[in-house]
């Protein structure tokens, strides 16, 4: 009897010890499992953004070609589809800008082109698009548009030129003149001395102006 009484305590032991080796099998098996699973989710993550990437990229470049075939209304409906999934492609806003400006829409336009701008602010080309809009409204604002970007780099001769022609319009030549003379000393163009020597015709002063005038037709 006692005999029984110790296999049967035997045959508890060994059953118990082997369910919990078992149960230590399995939360091992799932620790291992769950990791698997955060990375199977990290790459399906991956993924995914990548998809999004490239459904922006499409989606602009689409725009651009109808952009620059000059169908603006259907380019700006794959510029909008851009942004849309792609919310920083500051590059997508510029052009969904120029697509608003060459519609006539300049409100929607500047703001396209500021959004542009605070996403990439090294890219002048949104100010300079802006610029062009405020000059039919407000000179002013616009030559305030264009010292911002000098501001920033000053070595943006085209900022110099624009506000030049701007001043020639306002008939401030000195002021034209000096502007033109900032825009040569960064770079040497041919339409900013033949601009340059129409300021000085106006002044009555040939001799300055035949020389900028040889100087454009040399350079161009």
């Amino acid at each position: 009897m006692s005999k029984q009484i110790l296999l049967f305590f035997l045959l508890v032991f060994a059953v118990d010890f082997a369910f919990s080796q078992s149960t230590d099998s399995i939360i091992i098996d799932t620790t291992l499992i769950d990791s698997e699973l955060i990375f199977q989710d990290s790459i399906t993550a991956l993924n995914e953004q990548n998809e999004l990437f490239s459904s922006s990229r499409r989606a602009y470049n689409e725009g651009l070609f109808l952009f620059e075939n000059d169908k603006f209304t259907e380019a700006k409906a794959f510029f909008f589809d851009a942004v849309n999934i792609d919310s920083v492609f500051s590059k997508a806003w510029y052009y969904k800008g120029k697509c608003y400006q060459a519609l006539n829409n300049d409100m929607s336009a500047e703001i396209d082109f500021i959004t542009s701008y605070r996403l990439d602010s090294s890219n002048f080309s949104p100010l300079y698009a802006l610029a062009k809009i405020q000059a039919n409204n407000n000179i002013d604002l616009a030559i305030k548009t264009y010292y911002s970007i000098i501001k920033s780099s000053n070595q943006q001769s085209k900022a110099y030129y624009e506000i030049g022609v701007l001043f020639y319009v306002q008939k401030n030549i000195e002021e034209a003149i000096e502007s033109f003379t900032n825009s040569i000393s960064l770079r040497k163009d041919a339409r900013t001395f033949n601009d340059r020597a129409s300021c000085y015709r106006m002044l009555d002063n040939n001799e300055l102006a035949i020389k900028d005038y040889i100087t454009a037709i040399a350079l161009n």
